[in-house]
C-alpha cells in the first residue's frame, strides 16, 4: 500500500478529469510456482497467481462507483533445454511464457529495449509494476541462452499480447560481458513488432504542413514498426576500494540508454535525441543494514504526453476536433502517431466546445467540470514549457528478515499509471502517467512472505 503525495494534473480532460492528490492505493494477492525437473537436460516450470487491487478514488463520482478488481496471472508456464550446469548453463533454450531481465540491477528505471512500444516512444515503470516484476512471466515466445566464460547472449523471440496491434512478433539480441569480476558491459537489438499479426494495422497515414504554398499538405506514412538500440553497464565498485566491511549489493553503480527508434521521418520522429532515455542507478551503502538501497535517476527529452492512449484509437488527437485529421484510414486503429503536450492543451484548454472556461485564469489555472483545479502554467500542460516531465527519480529498498519476510519500499517520481484513472485504452487520456511535474511524487511499500 502507499499514496499518491501530489499529483500536479488531472488525469483525463474537459471534464474528466481525476485529482488523485492525497490518494491512498493497497492491493494484496499471493502466487505460487512449481519447477520439476524432466530427465538430466529438460525443465519445466508453471505458476499462478492472483492480486486483488483497491482503485483510486479520484473525485466524488468514483467514490460512489468504486469497486475492487481481481486479476490472475501467470508467473511461468515454459519448458526449458539446457546444456551444461542447471543454474549457469552454457547453453538453454526455453519456451512458453518466462520472465526475462537482461539486467537484474535495475529496480525501477530502464530495461526499455523490451519494455514498452517504439514510435511512439512511451515508458514504463512503477512500484512492481507487472513490467517491472520478474517473478511475472512477461515474455510470451522463445530465448536462446549461450555463456562462454565471461562472456553471454540471449536471442528473444516475443510477442505482444499487452499493447495494439497485439501478436505481433519481436525479435532481440542482448549480448554482456564481465571483466575482472567488477565491470559489466552489454548491447541490444530489438526488431519490435518485426512480424505483424496484421500488416495493415501498423501504419496509419497523416497529412503535415510542408511550407509549401503551392503544396502546403504532404501525407507521411507512420508505422509502429521500428529498430531498438541498447548499450548497459555495471560497475561493482566496492571491489575497487578498501574499507569497512560492505554489504554484498553496496556500491553499484549501472545504467543504460536506449534509442527508441533509430529512424528519424515525418514531423513527429524528427529529432532522434528526443528518443534516447538514459538511466543512471546507484546502490548506496548500508554496510548489511539493509538488501538494497536504490536511486536511480532517468532523462527523456521527449516533447510527448507519456500516455498510451493513442494506441488503440487513430482518432485520438482529434477528439473533440483538433488536427491534423488522418487521411485513411477512417476506422479506429493503433496510432504511431503521439500525443505531445501541445495537442492536448489544444484539446481541453483552448477549445470553446469543452463544457468549462476555455482559458486559464492569470494565475495560469483552469477550473475543470468536475470542480478541481487543472495548473497550467509551469507545468506539462503549458505550451511554453512542454519538457517539465524529462526528469524521473526513484528511490528503493529492500530488507529480507528471517529468509522469508520481504520488505519493500520505493519513493519516486516515475511512469506510475495508477488504478482506475490510468488503465483504458482511450481518447480521454486513458493509459497516462501520473506525475508530469518535478513537484509529483508517491511512496509505496509491501510486505511479502515467501517459501
Amino acid at each position: 500500500m502507499g499514496r499518491i503525495m501530489h499529483v500536479t494534473d488531472t488525469l483525463g480532460g474537459a471534464g474528466t478529469g481525476v485529482n488523485l492528490n492525497g490518494n491512498w492505493q493497497q492491493s494484496s494477492g499471493a502466487q505460487f510456482t512449481a519447477l520439476a525437473s524432466i530427465g538430466d537436460n529438460l525443465e519445466g516450470a508453471f505458476g499462478f497467481g492472483g492480486y486483488q487491487v483497491y482503485h483510486s478514488e479520484g473525485n466524488t463520482k468514483q467514490q460512489r462507483t468504486m469497486r475492487t478488481l481481481f486479476q490472475n496471472f501467470l508467473t511461468e508456464a515454459r519448458v526449458t533445454w539446457f546444456h551444461g550446469d542447471r543454474s549457469a548453463p552454457e547453453f538453454s533454450l526455453t519456451f512458453g511464457n518466462f520472465a526475462y531481465n537482461y539486467n537484474p540491477e535495475v529496480k525501477n528505471l530502464g530495461l526499455y529495449l523490451l519494455r514498452g512500444p517504439v514510435y511512439p516512444g512511451y515508458l514504463m515503470s512503477g512500484f512492481k509494476d507487472f513490467r517491472i516484476d520478474t517473478t511475472k512471466g512477461n515474455v510470451l515466445g522463445a530465448r536462446f541462452h549461450h555463456a562462454l566464460g565471461n562472456f553471454q547472449q540471449d536471442l528473444i523471440f516475443a510477442n505482444e499480447r499487452e499493447l495494439p496491434p497485439t501478436f505481433d512478433w519481436s525479435l532481440a539480441y542482448v549480448a554482456k560481458y564481465r571483466a575482472f569480476g567488477v565491470v559489466e558491459i552489454g548491447g541490444g537489438v530489438n526488431f519490435h513488432r518485426l512480424i505483424p499479426n496484421e500488416s495493415k494495422l501498423e501504419t496509419i497515414k497523416n497529412p503535415e504542413p510542408t511550407g509549401d504554398t503551392a503544396n502546403p499538405f504532404d501525407t507521411v506514412t507512420y508505422s509502429s514498426q521500428g529498430v531498438k538500440l541498447m548499450a548497459m553497464f555495471n560497475v561493482d565498485l566496492k571491489r575497487m576500494l578498501r574499507g569497512p566491511v560492505w554489504g554484498t549489493n553496496d556500491l553499484k553503480l549501472y545504467g543504460e540508454a536506449v534509442i527508441l527508434g533509430v529512424k528519424n521521418y515525418g514531423s513527429y520522429y524528427d529529432d532522434i535525441w528526443q528518443r534516447i532515455p538514459v538511466m543512471i542507478g546507484f546502490n548506496i551503502p548500508t554496510f548489511g543494514l539493509l538488501d538494497y538501497l536504490s536511486l536511480e535517476v532517468e532523462w527523456y527529452g521527449s516533447r510527448y504526453r507519456n500516455t498510451l492512449s493513442g494506441i488503440g484509437n487513430v482518432n485520438s488527437l482529434t477528439q473533440p476536433g483538433t488536427f491534423p485529421t488522418p487521411v485513411e484510414p477512417t476506422s479506429d486503429i493503433p496510432s504511431p502517431v503521439p500525443v505531445s503536450y501541445d495537442d492536448y492543451y489544444k484539446n481541453y484548454a483552448m477549445d470553446k466546445t469543452v463544457p468549462h472556461p476555455g482559458n486559464p485564469d492569470s494565475l495560469g489555472r483552469l477550473a475543470l467540470g468536475t470542480g478541481d483545479i487543472l495548473q497550467i502554467k509551469g507545468t506539462a500542460w503549458d505550451v511554453e514549457n512542454l519538457m517539465t516531465d524529462n526528469w524521473k527519480w526513484s528511490l528503493y529498498l529492500e530488507k529480507t528478515v528471517h529468509r522469508h519476510i520481504v520488505f519493500t519500499a520505493q519513493i519516486a517520481n516515475d511512469h506510475y499509471r495508477p488504478r482506475p484513472a490510468a488503465t483504458a485504452i482511450n481518447e480521454q487520456g486513458g493509459m497516462a502517467e501520473a506525475f508530469t511535474s518535478p513537484h509529483d511524487w508517491y511512496f509505496m511499500f509491501r510486505m511479502g512472505y515467501f517459501f
